[in-house]
């Protein structure tokens, strides 16, 4: 009986009035939280296993990265009768590009310090800037209207819209998209997805506008840019972020526990971790047509320096001595592996193998290495072949008697040719003499398919003169003695 009237009670409380209007609260409520948890961005991050993302390289460094500028168009939609939206004068594109973006730029050059712990170190600069290459004035009410961030379709349908138009750097720019009001509770933004440089959208713009309070559309224009570079939201605990120095704030939502991080819900978005920044670099790095400048030339480079002189490092080098030193460099790059791949002699690297000290066996005509690094989040790997020729030149009589004669090696130059596919006979050799106090008295080119070149030398003083001979693949200098 007991269970009989229990039952009877539920069901009459399930179709009362009040009860309906209970759930109906409870799902608005639900619902409300919903859109709130997503706080000033309609972007909802992707389970862990749609995440974007490069390489596993989370430390770039930052400092020794140049400043890349990014190329932004904006689109400003107005009602047919160009109402209720950003005007068309230089009152609002001021606004936009002094105001707005002024105050977008100066917090990426003046970034805060992370209010909560973190494991990162503290950058001023962010090395990123946004730079406005066109504003455009669409008065359309129907696109006017589409500013939902909650609705990325809505963005979906303003990209749509100025990619059918006539437009400068339509592919080649990060397109903003400012609709009108959408009446929401707060600013907020929205881009097309994580990792996507196609646009970005802004609601109720108009309302800061006209209030000239550009600073939190400012900062939502950071954490939405954030996105199109790959950040995602910094506030939840079961999807990862992919940082590990960004401190997960569960308690945002109350009130209390948010971080003033550009990715986190937060008035100021004003700071950003080593994480952070390395994968938006590498992003942009990534999307070369969107920047202006400042993308860096991700490459090894080096100089190889033996008795006397020196030359640029090559994928092929033509050396006259068997011994050298290499030094090598690549941006953001400070430890370099060497691996012998073919040859035999002796070589050492100093501790970070940014030198390497190489001597060719005399058995052996060169020497091939495999050398890699890490340069800011960019593998890097090139090979490089060291060939020797210790008799390109031939110099005698030695001493020097009436006359000197210099003579190619004309099996050297055919091995070269054979390597290079090049005639190194038909190139310009440069002739140098220099007495013993470092005097230069005589200056020529060889001019190109000489064999043999000889010198008169009868009216030099009895001493120590120094021979320079220098060609496209290196320079050699040879000590003769004058009688």
């Amino acid at each position: 009986m007991r269970y009989m009237n229990f039952k009877f009670y539920i069901m009459k409380l399930a179709t009362s009035f009040a009860f309906r209007r209970f759930i109906i609260v409870l799902f608005f409520l639900v619902f409300t939280v919903q859109l709130w948890s997503q706080g000033s961005c309609g972007m909802t991050d992707p389970p862990p296993m749609l995440l974007g993302g490069y390489s596993d390289c989370i430390d770039m460094d930052i400092d020794d990265v140049p400043v890349k500028t990014v190329r932004i168009t904006i689109h400003v939609f107005q009602k047919d009768d160009g109402s209720e939206n950003i005007p068309d004068n230089p009152t609002g594109r001021g606004w936009l590009l002094n105001d707005l973006f002024g105050n977008v730029n100066y917090r990426m050059s003046n970034l805060a310090v992370m209010n909560l712990p973190t494991s990162s170190p503290y950058f001023t600069d962010s090395k990123i800037r946004y730079q406005i290459a066109n504003i455009y004035f669409w008065q359309d009410t129907d696109l006017w209207s589409k500013g939902s961030r909650f609705l990325p379709s809505h963005g979906q349908t303003l990209y749509n819209f100025v990619m059918s138009q006539s437009i400068a750097y339509k592919t080649t720019s990060l397109h903003l998209m400012i609709p009108g009001n959408y009446g929401s509770i707060e600013m907020g933004g929205v881009v097309c997805d994580i990792d996507c440089t196609d646009w970005a959208m802004l609601e109720d713009t108009y309302d800061y506008y006209q209030n000239n309070s550009p600073w939190l559309p400012a900062g939502t224009v950071r954490h939405e840019f954030g996105h199109n570079f790959n950040l995602h939201h910094t506030w939840y605990t079961t999807i990862p972020d992919h940082c590990s120095d960004t401190p997960p704030n569960s308690n945002c939502w109350n009130g209390s526990g948010c971080s003033n991080n550009v990715m986190d819900e937060n008035a100021s978005k004003s700071a950003l971790t080593q994480c952070q920044l390395s994968r938006m670099h590498e992003a942009i790095e990534a999307n070369p047509q969107l920047v202006i400048s400042g993308l860096p030339n991700y490459a090894l480079s080096g100089q190889i320096t033996w008795t006397g002189a020196s030359k640029s490092l090559d994928i092929l080098n033509f050396l006259p001595d068997p011994q050298f030193e290499v030094d090598i460099d690549a941006p953001g790059a400070s430890i370099y592996s060497w691996t012998k791949t073919y040859g035999s002699g002796t070589w050492s690297t100093n501790v970070s193998g940014s030198q390497a000290d190489i001597e060719i066996d005399p058995s052996e005509d060169h020497m091939t290495f495999e050398v890699s690094t890490e340069a800011n989040c960019h593998l890097l790997n090139e090979s490089y072949a060291f060939y020797h020729f210790p008799n390109f030149y031939k110099i005698y009589p030695n001493p020097i008697q009436d006359f000197i004669t210099i003579e190619l090696d004309k099996s050297a130059i055919s091995q070269i040719k054979a390597i290079q596919n090049n005639d190194v006979a038909n190139q310009i050799h440069e002739l140098k003499i220099y007495n013993q106090y470092n005097g230069l008295i005589r200056e020529e080119n060889l001019g190109s398919n000489f064999g043999t070149y000889t010198i008169d030398a009868s009216g030099y003083k009895s001493g120590i003169y120094m021979i320079e001979l220098r060609n496209p693949y290196f320079t050699k200098r040879y000590k003769v003695q004058k009688l």
